[in-house]
């Protein structure tokens, strides 16, 4: 391949697809980041709720402004307008997903121009998703997509699951089956 062939041809296009909560969008967006320093295409996910939350409390375009290849891609949450998305109710974003978001994600994925602004990128060549979803796997397996759980939990949280079972034998906390 030539020089002008690798300058002509869009860098690879990331989609990174977040749980529609703050502390999994902040740690995917941390994520986008350190991505974007390679000059690759990122595009990342997000419930037009949540969106509208980053837009109205964080600085989430200008934190994007000095990386080109980043952009901000929504799909809605299937709640009505009114809904608080948050507190007591925040188990309704997660209902809500199989049945909306299922159906919006292959769209996106599937259509031509869903995520490649018209040519100006390439298709979606990675997924890069929330280590909770699993309703996005079948579509890009259909399409050979390779992709990738991320887990947005802290590293207090991740050391905390090798330790479980001395913290039990320790005596420090009961295993699943002992009752209280």
């Amino acid at each position: 391949m030539s020089n002008y062939d690798a300058a002509a041809k869009p860098p690879l296009h990331v989609l990174i697809f977040p749980l529609p909560q703050q502390g999994h969008i902040n740690i995917m967006l941390n994520l986008a980041e350190i991505l974007c320093l390679s000059n690759l295409h990122i595009t990342i996910l997000l419930s037009d709720y949540t969106h509208g939350r980053r837009l109205r409390h964080a600085s989430l375009h200008s934190r994007f402004t000095r990386h080109p290849g980043f952009r901000v891609a929504t799909i809605s949450d299937g709640l009505p307008d009114d809904h608080p998305g948050v507190g007591e109710r925040i188990m309704d974003i997660g209902l809500s997903l199989k049945e909306v978001w299922g159906a919006q994600f292959r769209s996106l994925i599937e259509s031509t121009d869903g995520l490649s602004d018209r040519g100006a990128r390439r298709r979606v060549t990675c997924l890069i998703m929330d280590g909770l979803l699993s309703f996005p796997v079948p579509v890009v397996e259909e399409m050979g997509i390779p992709y990738i759980y991320f887990r947005t939990i802290s590293a207090c949280s991740f050391w905390l699951y090798f330790c479980i079972q001395e913290m039990i034998d320790a005596g420090e906390v009961r295993g699943p089956i002992e009752r209280i």
